[in-house]
């Protein structure tokens, strides 16, 4: 069976993407950080994971591996919290940034294709 990645329910990662950020926020951690983060993060799944099917779990880990180089050329400097994409087995399969203030932070869903 195939292994399929979708956008996390909440939509707030496409959210941020196709909106950007509001002008009142674009001086603070959020708008400085999170957003950007975002709207890197939209464009890598969708041109890397999204809608694409996988054999397994470790195939999709090596495309997770990407994300550190992916970032830099998109001219962008996450902060720590972004630096890093995992697959989170133990969460029900979850692409997650693991270290955030908040713990980890999901990103994406895994999916089996039947």
């Amino acid at each position: 069976m195939a292994i399929l990645i979708k956008h996390r329910e909440d939509g707030i990662v496409q959210k941020h993407a196709e909106d950007g950020c509001p002008d009142h926020l674009k001086q603070c951690y959020y708008g400085i950080n999170t957003i950007p983060a975002h709207e890197v993060l939209f464009k890598f799944l969708e041109e890397r994971l999204i809608g694409k099917e996988f054999e397994n779990r470790e195939a999709i880990k090596e495309v997770l591996l990407i994300w550190p180089e992916f970032v830099l050329g998109q001219n962008f400097i996450p902060v720590k919290e972004f630096t890093t994409l995992v697959l989170e087995d133990n969460r029900g399969g979850k692409i997650v940034f693991p270290n955030t203030h908040g713990g980890p932070y999901v990103v994406a869903t895994i999916h089996t294709k039947k």
